[in-house]
């Protein structure tokens, strides 16, 4: 396992913890879907659901709002001589999934109507 794969799994825990207990969040909720460190270990890429969807935006300005907050609290908490540099995404493919779903439960329903 590379260095950056065990910075992933170390900081990917800690970064939902810290985000629930950090980030303000009453109208929404926030998911730690992936982390992806750069192999430099000078960036990191922070795949993030949320739902609802249409607080996305403002989720996104919070994290960024906070990033060095956060980054302060990884680096003490992990035990990291150095935190990468956060970079916030939010992850859409759960829009997929649930688009899917609701195919198959439309396919579904037909079917009984038969």
């Amino acid at each position: 396992m590379s260095k950056a794969e065990q910075v992933n799994q170390v900081i990917k825990p800690l970064l939902g913890e810290l985000i629930a207990s950090e980030v303000e969040t009453p109208d929404f909720l926030i998911t730690v879907y992936n982390v992806k460190c750069a192999q430099d270990l000078s960036s990191a890429k922070v795949h993030v659901s949320i739902l609802p969807e249409k607080f996305s935006g403002t989720a996104l300005k919070r994290l960024r709002a906070k990033s060095g907050h956060l980054s302060k609290i990884l680096k003490a908490k992990s035990g990291l001589n150095r935190v990468p540099k956060l970079f916030w995404y939010v992850d859409s493919s759960f829009k997929a999934v649930e688009k899917i779903n609701n195919i198959f439960d439309e396919i579904e329903r037909e079917k009984e109507d038969v």
